[in-house]
């Protein structure tokens, strides 16, 4: 019988840089932790819309990685170079936070396309790209 390792992980990290250079870095997520992402953003989407029970049926693909890039940060975020650190808020102890209810209206755009880029960066990392 063949013995086999798994191969090393090659990093912990996805950097992400946004087109207004912000950099987020967010940690390689396990299975679960990828899934409990997806289970955040359905969370926030049945929260926001009751009636609909949760579902992204009907959502434009824009609001769909909204609600996603909103869970990402809330999950995975370790670290953030961005202009005025707006990712991070004080919880009632003053420590910072990732708390996506106090965005400011910048992450509108910025949220999506960091979700978009982690996405793709991380689809290159399980295949094997770096």
């Amino acid at each position: 019988m063949s013995e086999t390792t798994a191969a090393p992980l090659i990093k912990d990290t996805i950097d992400v840089t946004c087109d207004n250079g912000d950099v987020f870095y967010f940690r390689v997520p396990s299975p679960r932790e990828y899934a409990r992402m997806l289970s955040r953003a359905y969370e926030m989407r049945r929260q926001d819309s009751p009636n609909t029970g949760g579902s992204d049926y009907g959502l434009d693909f824009f609001a769909q990685d909204l609600y996603k890039g909103f869970a990402l940060f809330e999950t995975l975020l370790t670290k953030a170079d961005a202009k005025d650190n707006w990712p991070y808020s004080e919880n009632a102890a003053g420590k910072p936070v990732v708390d996506s209810t106090k965005f400011p209206p910048v992450s509108i755009q910025l949220v999506p396309e960091a979700y978009r880029k982690f996405e793709e960066a991380f689809a290159t990392f399980l295949s094997g790209g770096v």
